[in-house]
């Protein structure tokens, strides 16, 4: 068993030591800051790979290969007894022999050794409401997220998150504990782990659909024994109105809902191959990080090709994480022959980083490239028309093309504010006509099917 230690992840971070802003945590004495020297959270970076780190990560991940992925965290949140919590890898994500050994036998058996360490484990506390007597849901890793990029790999990830107002000797402890207890299972599940792995990577391989996301099912639950402390509210010192506060002279064990379960979602059909303009340097650099097998064009070439146009989305008022963040994106796509130049990249999706490639490439990927804003040059018209030159090549393109006409009056019947303007109609001819930008809001990323 080889077994890979990164000892200090966030360096830059880590040295920040005139850090005071871990306010809900209790201790160590001295502690960095969350975000790098370029104020990256690091753990929101992993497919993006915004920063250095996240690119290093990359390049040693994909070397490596693990099987099994730790990365150690402290929680914030609710307060109750429970030292540590687990955040494992959506198992919904991970092949079927995976997932049924992971939900069936790995994850019983690491709470089982925890409890006998001294530290019996709960889930990850992503509360449904306020408190935890409601309910906790299994938290989401989306690929930004370091267990969430891992699975992208087949591999079992976890992220162990010890609870911030415990001391932290018990943090570490509890830690070392977890660490210890992974390694003790992965040597009596060797075969179940190698060779699940040796199946998930011949399925993912396989398999010619994916999902792109998840969603939470709450028309189903099981139970968990919870050992929090009773939540109450009392008049806050500072405002005079309600605040909560958790009774640590009130303990107690109970049973409370835990929402395990997780839809897919934004099925895509994997193609057979990416091709990506060589223009587009910075995602070339990810893709190299992440090792994916590309070859360059020898000579223009033209190709049938599927290409995606951006319909709609929905864009954040302020950036998160670097970025302004695009969601529910809405895409057409359009069979066209595309020109590729010499130098461009083919990249065909037959290789370990498949899921990898469709997650980052795919412009509907809530992690993907587009939705983090690498492509939003595409969202910018470059060429319009002035309308007095253009009236007359207008009026030339109506009378040539009887059809457009009846469009335009049909559309004008139906909108009472285009009928009252020149400039809205001169604009309907112009989307309608061979003068329009052809590359307007096209997803520069080519699939070849």
């Amino acid at each position: 068993m080889m077994i890979c230690i990164i000892p200090m992840y966030n360096i830059d971070g880590s040295l920040n030591r005139n850090s005071t802003t871990r306010v809900n945590q209790n201790g160590p004495e001295a502690y960095g800051f969350r975000g790098n020297a370029r104020n990256y959270d690091l753990n929101r970076d992993f497919i993006k790979a915004d920063s250095r780190n996240a690119t290093a990560f990359a390049n040693m991940y994909t070397r490596f290969y693990p099987d099994v992925f730790i990365d150690t965290h402290v929680s914030n949140g609710a307060d109750y007894q429970h030292v540590m919590t687990i955040i494992p890898t959506l198992s919904e994500k991970l092949a079927p022999q995976q997932q049924q050994y992971m939900d069936s036998y790995l994850m019983p058996e690491l709470f089982k050794l925890m409890q006998k360490k001294g530290f019996p484990m709960c889930p990850y506390v992503n509360t449904v409401k306020e408190t935890p007597d409601d309910g906790i849901i299994a938290f989401h890793d989306r690929p930004r997220y370091s267990t969430g990029y891992a699975a992208l790999y087949n591999a079992i990830g976890f992220m162990p998150e010890t609870h911030m107002l415990k001391p932290y000797p018990q943090r570490v402890e509890a830690t070392l504990a977890f660490i210890e207890s992974v390694m003790q299972t992965m040597v009596k599940h060797k075969y179940y782990i190698t060779t699940t792995r040796e199946i998930a990577d011949k399925y993912q391989l396989e398999k010619r659909d994916m999902y792109l996301d998840y969603f939470p099912d709450t028309t189903q639950h099981s139970t968990f024994e919870f050992m929090g402390y009773t939540a109450a509210y009392k008049p806050s010192e500072v405002s005079g109105l309600p605040r909560l506060y958790y009774d640590r002279t009130k303990p107690y064990i109970k049973s409370i809902p835990f929402y395990t379960k997780y839809q897919p979602g934004l099925p895509v059909r994997i193609p057979e191959a990416y091709i990506i303009p060589q223009a587009w340097v910075e995602i070339i650099e990810k893709l190299k990080a992440n090792r994916v097998q590309m070859e360059q064009l020898t000579a223009d070439t033209t190709l049938k090709a599927t290409t995606y146009y951006i319909t709609s989305m929905e864009t954040g008022d302020y950036p998160y994480e670097g970025h302004y963040y695009h969601k529910n994106i809405q895409v057409k796509f359009e069979h066209q022959e595309v020109v590729c130049r010499k130098g461009d990249y083919l990249i065909k999706t037959h290789q370990a980083a498949r899921q990898y490639l469709t997650t980052a490439l795919e412009p509907q990927s809530p992690d993907g490239f587009f939705a983090w804003g690498f492509f939003d040059a595409i969202l910018m018209q470059k060429e319009w028309f002035s309308e007095y030159v253009f009236e007359d090549l207008a009026a030339e393109i109506l009378k040539n093309n009887p059809s457009l006409r009846e469009q335009l009056e049909q559309a004008k019947s139906n909108d009472p504010e285009l009928a009252n303007s020149a400039y809205l109609q001169l604009q309907f001819v112009y989307e309608h006509s061979i003068y329009k930008e052809p590359t307007y809001k096209r997803y520069p990323v080519l699939r070849i099917e």
